[in-house]
């Protein structure tokens, strides 16, 4: 396939919504790791021929089905025409991807045209996203793998390549919310969006809703924690509304406490503020259950995640420090855990994730310091980041 230019494609012509969800593609600096793919089924529009009109919104179906089911959040892919689609890999390598995209479609050949030939599959890597044009160069799709990378960097050369001036098009989500506690009166809760950082990658791969609280989760009634995740919804409302409209580019991390969803009624309400866009969550968010209770029986933490069902795709357990660890080591189905730096030391929470990594793919630690080494979390199994924030807002 020759180099495509699709400059000559107005941005008016994609619609806002994809031409929104390009911008974050190419901000989130995929483009630059070699993750960002054309896949061009030319080969059955011309196999089927006059048929092709009758034909064609049945092949996207396939195509974009397959590609769901193959590619986790935070991939992405949009249609740019009507026989070219871009995804973008931010769960594999670049090879890793591209080995990924070949095997739907592949499979989607094999179900139009009853082959798979690689000479069919019409594959390029983009090499630049712009706002005006996509520029991709063709690729084999049966090349072998690139030679492994030399070694690692070392932290300070990590640290020196990690980006320091990008702002991702989440981030000034940020909102104070007010609500009075039924001990203490009005507390104030601070609401932002975090990037969430890919270790292996040094790269965004996710956002995180962010919660700035007045003090520990302990310390609030049943009836507060309620209200301070009914703020959470609030907050993420028009996030979800904006998901609805132009894609979900990036999976979100969001925090409810256990408390509220262990509660049937509690739950309900939740369930209710949720409403309007909670299909966008089953989509789009990674659940972060926050606030579990030491001796909590197993039983219930597994119930009351399978429960939680409705509000995202991938449900965690988070938990605040050390003390609370026990809780990940338990079999309660989580698909990953949350851990929050404020409440540890570097060694205790490369400990907790060293410990836990076997059992969980998935290990976030939420604001860690400039002062923390990145390459040595990474080496005891935590996978994603959320930076401390620099200044108080």
């Amino acid at each position: 396939m020759p180099n495509i230019d699709l400059g000559h494609l107005p941005l008016g012509h994609l619609g806002a919504g994809r031409t929104e969800q390009l911008e974050r593609i190419a901000q989130a600096g995929l483009v630059r790791q070699g993750r960002v793919f054309l896949l061009s089924f030319d080969a059955i529009r011309k196999e089927l021929g006059d048929r092709w009109p009758n034909r064609e919104e049945i092949v996207w179906q396939t195509f974009e089905r397959d590609l769901a089911r193959a590619l986790p959040p935070p991939d992405q892919f949009l249609r740019l025409n009507e026989t070219t689609i871009i995804a973008a890999i931010a769960s594999a390598d670049a090879y890793a991807g591209q080995v990924k995209c070949a095997e739907v479609f592949r499979q989607v050949l094999a179900f139009f045209l009853g082959r798979n030939q690689d000479s069919d599959l019409s594959m390029a890597r983009v090499s630049s996203l712009t706002a005006q044009a996509v520029v991709a160069e063709q690729i084999d799709p049966a090349a072998p793998p690139p030679p492994p990378p030399p070694p690692a960097a070392t932290n300070e050369r990590a640290a020196a390549a990690w980006p320091t001036n990008w702002i991702p098009p989440l981030e000034s989500r940020r909102t104070r919310t007010t609500f009075v506690t039924e001990r203490d009166g009005p507390a104030d809760i601070d609401l932002w969006v975090s990037p969430v950082w890919r270790l292996d990658l040094g790269l965004v791969g996710a956002y995180a809703v962010r919660r700035g609280l007045p003090r520990g989760l302990e310390t609030f009634t049943d009836r507060d924690l309620s209200a301070i995740d009914l703020g959470v919804a609030d907050f993420l409302e028009p996030i979800m509304q904006d998901y609805r409209r132009n894609g979900a580019a990036f999976a979100i991390f969001c925090p409810f406490t256990f408390t509220t969803m262990s509660a049937r009624g509690s739950r309900l309400r939740l369930l209710d503020r949720c409403a309007p866009f909670i299909e966008v969550m089953g989509k789009a968010v990674v659940l972060e259950i926050d606030g579990l209770r030491l001796g909590a029986p197993d039983s219930r933490i597994s119930d009351t995640l399978s429960m939680c069902r409705p509000f995202g795709r991938v449900r965690m357990v988070s938990i605040h420090d050390p003390q609370s660890s026990e809780i990940l080591w338990a079999d309660h189905g989580a698909g990953g855990v949350a851990l929050d730096a404020d409440g540890f030391t570097q060694r205790q929470a490369e400990a907790a994730a060293a410990r836990v990594r076997k059992r969980r793919s998935n290990i976030l630690v939420h604001a860690v310091p400039p002062t923390w080494s990145r390459d040595s979390l990474a080496a005891n199994g935590v996978t994603h980041i959320t930076e401390a924030r620099q200044t108080a807002e």
